[in-house]
């Protein structure tokens, strides 16, 4: 079993040294969102409104959050850092339909969502992080509620998760997965309706890429 105290404090060290707030913030990262979201998720599931409760999965310090909690009645993310979770809070002090928990226990929550959304994060954690979130997630939705998140893809054979993984200071280890392996993930947390496409835009080269997932519980 992967030891959840050693991820929380590497985690808390990239936000502490600046890497994972400096790319939270990033252009590259901010810009593209709202297509993200409407690219791949609205046009599957619907638009997200102002009766939605919402969770984000891997909340950093908002960059996602910043361009969904005005459009939803109410936005909760979690994340594995103590470190992001006070950046985040800093950064919407004084909304009032926001909750930001530092958490891997979903359903320490207790409450149910429309929708789960998780971007960019998996690919940075041990897969047995995965598995259970996607198990979680399952049990938390509520009945036609959608979860969303992409994987990285095209890694399987050489990356794994590995804490001990350190460039400069930078720990930010790459998990891939298969199409099939994360369609299984998802069949076995209890979902049947399942689409998953690949993303049409090669980043950063043709030897990866990334899977958007899109699960609807039914």
């Amino acid at each position: 079993m992967v030891n959840v105290q050693n991820w929380k404090e590497r985690w808390d060290k990239n936000y502490d040294n600046g890497y994972a707030a400096k790319l939270g913030n990033s252009r590259a990262i901010d810009l593209p969102m709202h297509w993200y979201f409407s690219k791949y998720l609205f046009s599957r599931w619907r638009e997200v409104t102002k009766e939605d409760t919402v969770l984000e999965l891997g909340c950093g310090n908002g960059a996602v959050a910043m361009r969904v909690f005005n459009k939803v009645k109410k936005l909760t993310g979690t994340d594995i850092s103590a470190v992001a979770i006070k950046m985040i809070r800093e950064r919407f002090e004084g909304y009032t339909n926001v909750r930001f928990e530092q958490t891997t226990d979903l359903l320490s929550l207790n409450d149910t969502f429309d929708m789960i959304y998780s971007i960019t994060v998996f690919q940075h954690l041990p897969k047995e992080f995965t598995k259970q979130y996607i198990i979680d997630c399952w049990q938390i939705l509520k009945d036609k509620g959608v979860l969303f998140f992409n994987v990285l893809s095209g890694l399987q054979d050489n990356n794994t998760a590995d804490i001990n993984f350190e460039e400069h200071g930078i720990c930010e280890p790459s998990m891939g997965f298969s199409k099939e392996e994360i369609a299984g993930i998802c069949r076995e947390a209890g979902f049947k309706n399942i689409e998953i496409i690949k993303m049409e835009v090669d980043i950063p080269t043709h030897l990866f890429w990334w899977y958007w997932v899109i699960c609807i519980k039914q």
